[in-house]
């Protein structure tokens, strides 16, 4: 039984934070020696073989969307490991000088890998990941995976080649996902050779889309840091050994969901309104009269269908109490629909992604078995304590350390399984994939292709978001 730090009131005194920069992780998360026969055709694997894939994807027509760089290896009947040597070094000099060391990024790697639990298909397959550096590579007895150099930058947009410092785990994996053949999922703008016009999009749940981080919470439960320095109430009310309901006002509600530009939807022309208040309506709100139990979820859905999603959202501010001097926790019920056929039309493709995006975390949020938190206001802080269990939190002066729990779901789709398993070969399970991923970019386009619109472009079957498969839970 996971045990919530917030109904034990010694652990919410303040303490020095021991190592919560980069913990040390145990040793069964380190590499461990592996010897494989090669194999170099497209057969299946046999058990204690392993195949490697080194194939780049150029600046010009090519029939990949993204490099495959990587060793698969079978370790038994059902259980397949992708193993990566990459060799982590900081961005040097004036323009943009790294804080983090490479090593410090690969350690933290290791950490986001360490929490995942295996990919898997509904037949039992699975799929782990991890990664070796170029000193560890005589652990692999046989052709060790090519070398992926990565930088590591200050926090920014980063990309596979360069990873950012303030990288979530979600992004982390997404990354590395590239460097296995999967390609991008979500809208993108700009005349670059990179960006596809007609880049199909799929569900919200992929971690090759813009709910990366969604993806990964929901299969691992993420850990993040708030830093409540400027939360005074919230402080007070969290070291308060009176306050009931801290979990509850942690808990993650509609205001920390959807906040996307319309550009994350590929919308041209938007309107001024956010995404958020165009695609869904207010029509309910009242004060709510006593508190709910404290395990209560925050978020109830109504309805969820592809044109209609309509949820309760319970949304939690502090409020303070001049008589006791102290904080007192309020409720408000609000009441959301977001109903495509009310939206405007030259809105409604836009809304209809922007639906996509949100469902599984509302979904997830809904769920009565999961802990979904968040930062009383603005970003999490840094840095974060990979050591906690799921579900639980630990206060330690103005920072307070929390961890999602999630359900375990397979961080990929079948389609992405079957693309990678197939390394550089193809398959009757990654035809579709395979179709659809080479208009992911605009390398993959012939001359006359680039001339289509989109509807003439893309085959029927890439304008679908399941087009990456199903998703094992």
């Amino acid at each position: 039984m996971i045990a919530v730090v917030f109904f034990s009131l010694s652990l919410w005194a303040a303490k020095d934070c021991i190592d919560c920069s980069l913990p040390s992780m145990p040793a069964a998360a380190a590499p461990l020696p592996i010897t494989y026969t090669e194999n170099k055709n497209c057969r299946p694997i046999e058990i204690g073989q392993g195949r490697l894939s080194h194939q780049l994807a150029r600046m010009e027509t090519t029939s990949i969307p993204a490099n495959r760089e990587y060793l698969l290896y079978r370790k038994s009947e059902k259980k397949f490991e992708v193993i990566y040597q990459l060799d982590f070094r900081p961005v040097v000099g004036a323009d943009a000088p790294a804080v983090m060391s490479g090593a410090d990024m690969a350690e933290r790697v290791r950490q986001c890998l360490a929490l995942l639990p295996p990919a898997k298909l509904p037949d039992g397959r699975e799929m782990t990941f991890r990664f070796i550096t170029p000193e560890e590579k005589n652990l692999i007895i046989g052709k060790a995976p090519p070398k992926i150099t990565i930088n590591v930058v200050k926090a920014s947009r980063g990309n596979a080649e360069n990873f950012a410092e303030d990288f979530r785990c979600g992004q982390v994996i997404h990354e590395l996902l590239h460097k296995a053949g999967l390609c991008d999922e979500y809208h993108e703008t700009g005349g670059a050779s990179n960006v596809g016009k007609c880049r199909p999009q799929a569900q919200g749940s992929s971690v090759m889309g813009n709910g990366m981080n969604q993806a990964f919470d929901d299969a691992a439960g993420e850990p993040f840091t708030c830093d409540l320095s400027t939360q005074p109430d919230t402080l007070s009310y969290l070291n308060d050994p009176t306050s009931t309901h801290k979990e509850l006002l942690m808990k993650r509600q509609f205001r920390h969901i959807g906040n996307r530009p319309w550009g994350s939807f590929g919308h041209l022309n938007p309107p001024t309104q956010s995404p958020k208040s165009v695609c869904c309506k207010l029509s309910s709100q009242v004060m709510m009269p006593t508190l709910p139990s404290n395990t209560s979820p925050r978020l109830s859905l109504l309805e969820n269908s592809p044109e209609t999603v309509r949820f309760k959202n319970t949304e939690a501010f502090l409020m303070h109490n001049y008589v006791t001097k102290k904080h007192n926790l309020s409720l408000e019920e609000q009441n959301y629909e977001c109903k495509l056929a009310d939206v405007p039309a030259e809105h409604r493709p836009a809304c209809r992604e922007y639906l996509e995006l949100i469902r599984p975390e509302l979904e997830s949020a809904a769920d009565p078995n999961r802990s979904m938190y968040a930062c009383p206001s603005g970003l999490p802080g840094a840095p974060v304590n990979f050591q906690l269990n799921p579900g639980e939190m630990e206060l330690s002066g103005a920072t307070l350390h929390l961890r999602n729990k999630g359900n375990a779901r397979s961080i990929l789709h079948s389609g992405h399984f079957e693309r990678i398993l197939a390394g550089e070969c193809s398959s009757p399970a990654t035809q579709i994939y395979d179709r659809c991923s080479r208009f992911a970019y605009e390398h993959n386009y012939t001359n006359a292709q680039k001339a289509l619109s989109c509807e003439e472009l893309l085959p029927d079957e890439c304008k679908r978001v399941d087009w990456i498969g199903t998703l094992s839970q």
